[in-house]
């Protein structure tokens, strides 16, 4: 593996935990108890791998499009779609939470 893979493997599973984490602790801060996901949750946690999974692949062929001399082109691209991944992330919660559709719930 390439040192610019590592680099953005790294850059990819930051981007799972802030997600992860950011959506855990909004629900912490309406009820305290032990969460556990909900289907909702493991649908939209799925959504959150598979697009950066897509990125992972896709990447190296934008960057080969937007700046082809460039060697860590694919790498810069990857982590600005993590981060792009990430930043659709706190709407759609939003968007999610407005609904009614809970990704954490309460354990009685």
């Amino acid at each position: 593996m390439y040192s610019q893979d590592l680099t953005a493997l790294i850059a990819g599973i930051f981007i799972i935990g802030m997600t992860w984490l950011r959506t855990r602790t909004f629900y912490t801060r309406r009820q305290r108890g032990v969460l556990k996901i909900t289907r909702e949750g493991q649908l939209f946690f799925a959504a959150v791998v598979v697009l950066l999974i897509i990125g992972w692949l896709v990447s190296p062929s934008i960057g080969k499009i937007v700046a082809p001399s460039t060697v860590a082109s694919g790498t810069l691209v990857r982590v600005v779609w993590f981060l792009a991944v990430y930043y659709l992330c706190i709407p759609v919660h939003r968007i999610l939470d407005s609904h009614k559709i809970a990704l954490f719930k309460v354990l009685d």
